[in-house]
């Protein structure tokens, strides 16, 4: 079973991707906005991906606030040397951006949001668990 963390500051965005993730079956859902329950999460090897907000409202950290960028920079150096995957999800969605954000953050894959065809998250986390080097279904 996958561990996913949804770090995510809408709580509407955050409970579809959550029942999504779920109704998929297999997957383990844990959504906070909490630096420190993340970081422990990804220290302590307990989730294999991450669906990251960029544009986080209320998080801090060391009593700063805190976006997407900087948050997967800090997972990023938490779950070295075998980084867990992180999936960033914005409505930053003008050309160029993913680009941009993408190298900014060291993410591995982009979403933009409102989703453009539902099946897309599904896609995209299957894709970000699956084994390197395994062949796909």
């Amino acid at each position: 079973m996958s561990h996913i963390l949804v770090v995510e500051d809408d709580a509407l965005v955050a409970a579809i991707f959550e029942k999504t993730l779920v109704r998929l079956g297999d997957h383990a859902v844990t959504v906070t906005e909490d630096v420190g329950l993340a970081l422990t999460l990804v220290r302590e090897r307990q989730v294999q991906l991450v669906i990251m907000d960029v544009a986080l409202s209320r998080s801090r950290y060391q009593d700063e606030a805190i976006d997407g960028i900087a948050f997967t920079r800090l997972i990023r150096a938490a779950s070295d040397p075998a980084p867990v995957p992180v999936l960033l999800v914005t409505a930053h969605a003008m050309p160029g951006d993913a680009e941009r954000l993408l190298a900014a953050s060291g993410a591995d894959a982009y979403l933009s949001k409102p989703l453009p065809r539902p099946g897309l998250l599904i896609e995209r986390v299957q894709a970000l668990l699956r084994p390197v080097g395994s062949a796909a279904a």
